[in-house]
């Protein structure tokens, strides 16, 4: 029997809670105050530079996609992301399949498009 728990009060007080069984438990309480540190956001505020290159890589399954690499080639052609190289690997009688394509994102609007158009194709 495990269970875990985590509460906040009106205080600002952070509580969890992880019961293992009924002779362990743990209990952490975090109280915020002024001296808190706080946090800058993902990976401590960094920020992206555009352009930015580098290799999208997906995993898909294999039985829904069969021509992946035809698949992804329009899907970045149809967004106007460059792109210098596409390879993929599939073990004969896998599940699932992995496909690499070294691209140039030029814009944190256009990195948004992509994973949204990369997400749209079967088996992703």
């Amino acid at each position: 029997m495990t269970r875990i728990s985590a509460s906040f009060n009106s205080l600002g007080s952070f509580t969890a809670s992880l019961l293992l069984d009924k002779n362990r438990a743990f209990q952490h309480t975090l109280s915020m105050n002024e001296n808190a540190i706080a946090c800058s956001g993902p990976f401590g505020g960094a920020t992206i530079d555009y352009p930015v290159h580098f290799d999208l890589r997906i995993i898909y399954i294999l039985a829904e996609a069969p021509d992946m690499e035809g698949l992804l080639k329009a899907a970045l052609a149809s967004i106007d992301v460059p792109c210098s190289m596409i390879q993929g690997i599939a073990k004969p009688g896998a599940k699932y399949g992995r496909m690499g394509a070294r691209v140039t994102i030029e814009s944190q609007m256009k990195m948004n498009t992509l994973y949204a158009e990369v997400a749209k194709i079967p088996g992703v």
